[in-house]
């Protein structure tokens, strides 16, 4: 070891530091020991010990006539509004100019007319050196109002809109961990590690589900459960997405008709809903390993795209839904531009539900960014089912990921919660290789495969409603950071194959839950609670959300002190652990690992950091914990 290093942990005991081993140290947090002594003691209690199980609204129903399974959105009529050729802004433009004066715009062509039809369309009404090609499906030229308007009725154009409305979007991820990848080499920190406590393994094998629907597990086709997965393509190379299994393809970028991507990221996200795990055999499946893909590419190599590209892809999407039997959509992909500016895709997402396929948004990651609260990208704040993340117990607790974007008030959350933390999975552009990820695009997919399996289920059974089953975390009932709860994939998978009330089937991740779900605190006063631990087996993780909205600095914030067995702080005792955040993030969360961890009482404190009546909600999760009585 450095020698730099050894004198300055040597330093760190000399000053009586102790380091917990959840990495979370901070340059100007170096004393890690408090006492009560300078802090007003309460007593802390929990309302609720056992999990909190809510099942969500119905989402689908499933009507199986003979081979044929029919899928209709429930409670949602398909009464959105047929994308218009001229953009609002466009049109809003031309009204307020003179009728011959005119306007630099983009020309777009729809997806099904070859590159040559384009031009001859474009060169019908324009010279050939009167117009830009930007690339293989629009040009870009100034046109008059009546140039706009003869565009807007050939059959050929998809789009015309001012160059200033084509924004860019992008995908939502926090991290790309290629270096880290190789860390992550036991079990509890791969892809199987988020799917076997799901419930999903245990799923899968209960009730014979997996994507697959023609029984060969090795062949693909729309006979099966089809996910298709609107992002930066996917590699048909790699082993766990190769041999048949992408049956569709749309690139709105570059126009390739093969499936490809020269970023990863839609392959990573491929790989949760459906990859098979034949480079890790075993260990790397993805939540439906049996379903069949179909990649639509709306994103760059650098993970960048435009809203033409993205509408373009979702129309394609629109058209292709018989072709391919399209029954889930997940986009792992966001923008916090404003509503009018995404109004298009947002109805392109509710034409696509309404034709019976349900669509997964990514809920964003602008949890642990300014200004906190209200912090969904723009697509989940109006979709329906935006898909936010939480920790598995193997990398923190079943806690919300920091990062995990947050709603607002009461009625601005995500719909529902699944891993998206530390997700190891395919690398693309390598034959066998994986990579990990976090963020809430790594969710996504995880619960547009669970839907997968739900529909397998519902399909078994003859027919039936879709509906997902929530945990409830965090403050009692649909909430701002957990909406609809962390998702209960077992059990939501065992309603949609008919066994709801059937204790024959049931599902154990052996993790216990405590929460207090509301309370409060104020600067300079501790709030005490004590548990048992029974068990070392599993890390003890505890995490504080601050439920207070401050817009600005000074924010309300909590601190987590921790006492463990043989140490009682009414006695004087100083803290064995102590975590406290120096930013404005509403959220604090302490790990102590299983190495660590101790059998007998632990004594938690909740102590008021900054602001006057601070409101939080606590939760507490490991092996065999309890509620000190």
């Amino acid at each position: 070891m450095n020698k730099k290093i050894i004198s300055y942990l040597m330093i760190l005991v000399l000053l009586g530091a102790i380091l917990p081993m959840n990495g979370v140290v901070y340059a100007d947090d170096l004393e890690r020991t408090i006492t009560l002594d300078n802090y007003k003691v309460l007593k802390g209690s929990f309302e609720e010990v056992e999990k909190r199980t809510s099942k969500l609204n119905d989402l689908m129903r499933i009507e199986k006539k003979g081979e044929e399974a029919i899928s209709k959105r429930v409670g949602k009529a398909n009464d959105t509004k047929k994308l218009a050729k001229i953009s609002k802004g466009l049109e809003k433009q031309l009204s307020m100019n003179r009728k011959d004066e005119k306007i630099e715009v983009l020309v777009m062509s729809k997806w099904n007319v070859n590159e040559d039809s384009f031009i001859k369309c474009i060169e019908s009404i324009v010279q050939k050196t009167k117009y830009e090609k930007v690339k293989f499906n629009t040009v870009r030229m100034m046109l008059s109002k009546s140039q706009i308007q003869r565009f807007a009725k050939k059959g050929e154009i998809f789009r015309i809109c001012l160059p200033e409305e084509n924004k860019n979007i992008n995908f939502i991820t926090i991290e790309d961990e290629n270096d880290e990848a190789k860390e992550y080499t036991s079990d509890k920190t791969r892809l199987n590690a988020s799917t076997e406590m799901l419930g999903v393994e245990k799923a899968r094998q209960d009730f014979n589900v997996t994507g697959d629907l023609d029984g060969d597990e090795t062949s693909y086709s729309k006979n099966d459960i089809v996910i298709c997965v609107v992002d930066t393509g996917i590699d048909r190379n790699h082993v766990d997405l190769d041999d048949g299994k992408i049956i569709g393809w749309y690139d709105a970028v570059s126009g390739k008709t093969k499936a490809y991507d020269d970023d990863g990221h839609g392959s990573h996200v491929a790989s949760i809903a459906a990859g098979t795990g034949e480079g890790d055999s075993g260990i790397q499946e993805g939540t439906a390993p049996g379903a069949a893909l179909v990649g639509v590419k709306v994103l760059d190599s650098n993970g960048d795209g435009t809203f033409n590209d993205m509408l373009d892809g979702l129309q394609w999407v629109r058209d292709n839904i018989d072709t391919y039997n399209i029954k889930v959509v997940n986009i792992s992909i966001g923008t916090h531009a404003e509503y009018d500016a995404v109004e298009d895709i947002i109805n392109m997402i509710e034409e696509i539900e309404g034709e019976g396929v349900a669509v997964f948004v990514a809920a964003g990651n602008a949890g642990d960014s300014e200004p906190y609260y209200n912090s969904l990208s723009t697509y989940a704040e109006h979709v329906s089912t935006s898909v936010g993340s939480v920790r598995d117990p193997y990398k923190g607790g079943w806690c919300l990921s920091k990062f995990s974007s947050r709603g607002t008030g009461t009625v601005s959350h995500p719909y529902i919660l699944s891993c998206g933390e530390k997700i190891r999975a395919v690398d693309a552009n390598t034959s066998n290789e994986y990579t990990v990820k976090s963020g809430t695009s790594m969710a996504t997919p995880s619960i547009t495969g669970i839907y997968a399996l739900m529909y397998n289920a519902a399909y078994n059974n003859g027919g039936g409603t879709i509906s997902f089953t929530g945990i409830d975390m965090g403050e009692e009932g649909v909430d701002k950071n957990y909406g609809g709860g962390r998702v209960a994939a077992y059990t939501s998978i065992k309603r949609a194959a008919g066994f709801g009330n059937n204790n024959n089937y049931t599902f154990n991740d052996y993790r216990s839950n405590i929460i207090d779900p509301s309370n409060t605190i104020e600067e300079n006063y501790a709030r005490v609670y004590e548990i048992m631990s029974s068990s070392d087996d599993a890390d003890l993780n505890i995490s504080a959300i601050v439920l207070n909205e401050s817009t600005s600095a000074p924010y309300d914030k909590v601190m987590i002190a921790v006492w463990e067995p043989g140490k009682n702080p009414y006695n004087g005792d100083s803290s064995t652990y102590l975590q406290r955040d120096t930013n404005g993030i509403p959220q604090t969360h302490l790990t102590i690992p299983a190495n660590e961890k101790k059998q007998g009482k632990y004594y938690i404190a909740i102590i008021g950091q900054t602001g006057d009546n601070i409101n939080y909600t606590l939760e507490i999760s490991g092996h065999e914990i309890s509620p000190a009585r």
